[in-house]
C-alpha cells in the first residue's frame, strides 16, 4: 500500500537526492583555473554525470513510490536508484580528493551538500529493508494459506 513507511523512506530519499542540486557539495577559499573550483564552490552543476545520475535518482525514488502493488519491481527500482547514488557519492568524493590536492594547502571545505548523497543512501536502503520485510510477510501469509 501507499501508506507504508517505505513509502515516506521513499520519498525522502528524493528529497535528500533533490537536494544536491541546490547545494554545493564544498567550496574554497581560492579559485583554481581549470577545475572544478574555478568559481570556489564545487556542486552539482560542475559535472554532467552527477546531473544525471541524481537526477535518475530522484525520479526513480518516485517512480518506486507507486509500485507498491509489484514489491519485487519496486525493490530491483530501489536498487537501481541505490546505485546510481552510490556511483554519484564516489564520483564527488573522487573530485573533492582530486581538487584538494590541486590547492597547495589543501583548504577545500566540504558543506552541507556533501552529505546528502550519504544521507540519500540511508533512506533507500531503510526503504528496501522495509519493502523486503513487507514481501516476507506475503510470502508467509500465503504459505498459511
Amino acid at each position: 500500500m501507499i501508506q507504508r513507511i517505505q513509502t515516506i523512506f521513499l520519498l525522502l530519499a528524493a528529497l535528500a537526492a533533490s537536494g544536491t542540486f541546490f547545494l554545493p557539495f564544498a567550496s574554497s577559499p581560492e579559485a583554481v583555473a581549470n577545475s572544478i573550483l574555478a568559481d570556489q564552490t564545487y556542486d552539482i552543476w560542475d559535472n554532467i554525470v552527477l546531473e544525471i545520475l541524481f537526477g535518475a535518482t530522484v525520479l526513480i525514488s518516485l517512480i518506486s513510490i507507486f509500485q507498491f502493488k509489484n514489491r519485487k519491481q519496486q525493490m530491483r527500482t530501489n536498487l537501481f536508484a541505490l546505485f546510481f547514488v552510490m556511483v554519484g557519492a564516489v564520483i564527488v568524493i573522487v573530485q573533492l580528493l582530486q581538487a584538494n590536492n590541486l590547492l597547495d594547502a589543501g583548504n577545500v571545505q566540504p558543506t552541507v551538500g556533501f552529505v546528502a548523497p550519504f544521507v540519500t543512501i540511508v533512506f533507500l536502503s531503510l526503504a528496501y529493508y522495509f519493502i523486503k520485510k513487507d514481501e516476507k510477510l506475503v510470502k508467509s501469509m500465503d504459505r498459511l494459506r
